[in-house]
């Protein structure tokens, strides 16, 4: 408010008062006005133009505030397949850097397992036409290097190494030159940026900063856009376990809640058997009540002890139990009881007690002909239907 007084006094002594006569000294009055006016002005604006520190702090600081939301749940190979901007996003990175360093290849990997990447991006350019004869690599030589230091590095006068260069097959061309960096979402998931050429001295150690900020860039991109990714299965999910409480809440007895949960669990899980079984009041046995899918000789109402298979001990030892793979070992693991000589071509096992506060009431299990078809993630997104199953029915049993 004073500042804008102080502007209008300014500008009308400039315009009606006039103590000189025209000449020298008039000119330089007006101009301690007009620079006086200018001042106040401009003295209230903040300009600054600096370059965005989009490189390790703001990177972790994002990092820290979502890891604990996201990692539980993450895949990359999932994410960059259902995110067609991301993809876009890390393909047009990867022109930019080529366009700087001209190599003779580019690729771009992603972790696929604590020993190997998965090729997810490749172009050859100059007369140097490289197709590889398979996607997936072991994480060796420089690639090795880069996973263990997370760090971009840069490699000339190679002299032909081909076990540091083990992605490359082709005879006819030998890598002199390599230039690689990691993008790390989490420690065991990062797409790693490859480039190399046969020129001895194809890569300049002074073009480093410039791509370490586009790595970061890309780092930054993929982690936003991860939150968005998170968010929206969240609340996909948390709109599925309202329409089930919603659906739950019209049974009116409950073998009819029973039928609601195994629709809706066959609706959510791929299983190739889903069985849900009650234990028998004052026994040591439980009862198959319902199953979807293979039915083999364990159908609905037969009768199991508790204390001879993997259904049983889910419900006796009321913890939830996954098994990536029934036959792995040299010993066969009933699922009911100890006569059984054939597992019926499962492989994984997934069982959850069903239970209200302590008492327990039976378990759901899932089972798959495809190993390590169910893990943790599996584990907990079941858990919360039977948790809402529980609440809402077996209060009172």
């Amino acid at each position: 408010m004073v500042r804008g007084v102080l502007i209008i006094i300014l500008a009308l002594i400039g315009i009606f008062v006039h103590p000189f006569p025209p000449g020298i000294l008039d000119f330089i009055f007006r101009l301690l006005l007009f620079s006086g006016i200018i001042y106040f002005i401009y003295s209230n604006q903040k300009f600054s133009f600096k370059i965005p520190q989009v490189l390790s702090n703001n990177t972790e600081k994002i990092r820290t505030d979502n890891i604990n939301d996201l990692k539980e749940n993450f895949i990359l190979a999932d994410f960059l397949s259902n995110d067609d901007r991301i993809v876009d996003f890390i393909k047009d990175q990867f022109d930019l850097i080529s366009g700087i360093i001209f190599p003779d290849h580019g690729f771009v990997f992603y972790k696929y397992s604590d020993e190997k990447v998965k090729l997810f991006h490749l172009k050859s350019y100059n007369e140097y036409l490289y197709e590889p004869a398979q996607e997936i690599f072991p994480v060796s030589g420089l690639l090795k290097i880069l996973d263990d230091k997370d760090e971009l590095i840069i490699e000339n006068n190679l002299n032909n190494e081909k076990n540091l260069i083990n992605y490359i097959s082709d005879s006819e061309y030998s890598a002199a030159s390599f230039l690689g960096f990691p993008v790390v979402i989490y420690s065991d998931q990062k797409l790693y940026y490859v480039f190399d050429s046969h020129n001895k001295e194809n890569f300049n150690k002074d073009d480093r900063g410039l791509i370490e900020k586009i790595r970061n860039a890309v780092q930054v991109m993929l982690l936003t856009r991860l939150k968005a990714y998170s968010i929206y299965n969240n609340l996909k999910t948390n709109e599925s376990l309202l329409s089930f409480c919603i659906e739950l809440n019209g049974s009116k007895t409950i073998a009819n809640a029973i039928d609601k949960l195994s629709k809706q669990i066959s609706e959510e899980f791929e299983a190739t058997r889903l069985t849900i079984s009650t234990v028998r009041s004052n026994s040591n046995t439980a009862v198959i009540k319902k199953v979807i899918g293979q039915q083999n000789e364990f159908t609905e109402n037969m009768e199991f002890p508790l204390d001879e298979g993997l259904t049983g001990w889910v419900i006796s030892k009321n913890k939830p139990y996954i098994i990536e793979d029934l036959e792995k070992g040299d010993y066969f693991i009933p699922r009911y009881n100890k006569n059984e000589k054939s597992n019926y071509g499962f492989r994984s096992f997934l069982g959850i007690p069903v239970k209200f506060e302590n008492k327990i009431f039976g378990a759901i299990t899932l089972e798959h002909q495809i190993t390590k078809k169910y893990g943790e993630k599996e584990k907990q997104k079941l858990q919360r239907y039977v948790d809402i199953f529980s609440s809402t029915f077996l209060r009172n049993y």
